[in-house]
């Protein structure tokens, strides 16, 4: 009974590894090359943050022609009083598409549409995808077997073309082109 148990447990052992390795690899190849780190994000550029208070009060002005991360408008939001359950969107923006490397050896901003009311956000299930809603539009992107493909209402808007090879996307490590299991 013991001798069994100890073939499953190796076998399932064998098997991780086995699976794991083509990762294992993909990481290590990361090492030593440029542009293999990505981050993808959308960035707002001008317009104004409204925050719905119930007092009235004027949005909070972005600086005219500023391009800023996810973090920074964060952190800008954060900032202002705390709204009754009320949410913050930025008012009369353009929406970027960016796509660069820790290294800058990939380096792409492309306006994707200007927007009268626009919301960044992410849902909890994939909390590194970030989202954006412009004018009731979903824009979004994945990784696909030509590289990063952005979406708008599901219809694919453009690609940033990715060599074959392993890359880190927001921190999960992708494979080009994918894998489909």
């Amino acid at each position: 009974m013991a001798v069994n148990v100890f073939r499953e447990v190796r076998a399932m052992g064998v098997l991780l590894f086995c699976t794991a390795m083509p990762l294992v690899a993909g990481a290590a190849q990361l090492d030593g090359e440029s542009g293999r780190r990505i981050e993808v994000r959308f960035l707002v550029e001008g317009g104004q943050i409204n925050v719905q208070q119930p007092q009235k009060a004027e949005p909070k002005s972005i600086d005219e022609g500023g391009i800023y991360s996810g973090d920074a408008l964060l952190d800008a939001m954060n900032a202002m009083p705390p709204a009754d359950g009320a949410g913050g969107k930025f008012l009369d923006s353009t929406l970027l598409l960016s796509v660069s490397s820790e290294d800058g050896a990939l380096s792409s901003r492309q306006k994707a549409a200007f927007c009268h009311e626009l919301d960044l956000y992410s849902k909890p299930s994939a909390p590194e995808q970030m989202l954006a809603s412009c004018d009731g539009a979903i824009f979004s992107y994945a990784v696909t077997e030509n590289g990063i493909s952005f979406s708008r209402d599901g219809e694919e808007i453009g690609t940033f073309g990715l060599e074959s090879g392993f890359y880190l996307i927001n921190g999960a490590l992708s494979r080009i082109p994918v894998v489909r299991q």
